[in-house]
């Protein structure tokens, strides 16, 4: 079922990737994909596995472009990266220069 789960987050991030005329769809596409990866590690660790490596894993925007605001759809840039407290990896955190507020994104190592 993590396999699964993992599969299923990659289509909709997949999705969201290609998606380049309408923000709003792309920004339900991420959250459809940040679920699906959230309940794949929750099962590993209801299970006690590591889930297997998957693209899935990886949050695709890059240090240098934006992503769609969550909140107004606008571009959003990258503001700072920290630690994240209970994975192997960062939490990015976005900025939109049009509402100002801030978006963060799980990113696997």
């Amino acid at each position: 079922m993590i396999a699964e789960y993992l599969e299923t987050a990659s289509k909709f991030q997949k999705m969201a990737d290609d998606e380049k005329n309408n923000p709003k769809l792309k920004t339900a596409l991420e959250k459809q994909a940040a679920a699906y990866q959230k309940l794949a590690l929750a099962r590993a660790k209801k299970l006690g596995v590591v889930p297997p490596p998957s693209s899935a894993h990886v949050v695709r925007p890059t240090t240098t472009e934006p992503i769609a605001c969550q909140h107004c759809g606008r571009q959003a840039y990258l503001m700072r990266r920290t630690p994240h407290p209970q994975i192997t990896g960062e939490i990015w955190t976005f900025e939109c220069r049009d509402c100002g507020k801030q978006t963060e994104k799980s990113v696997l190592h």
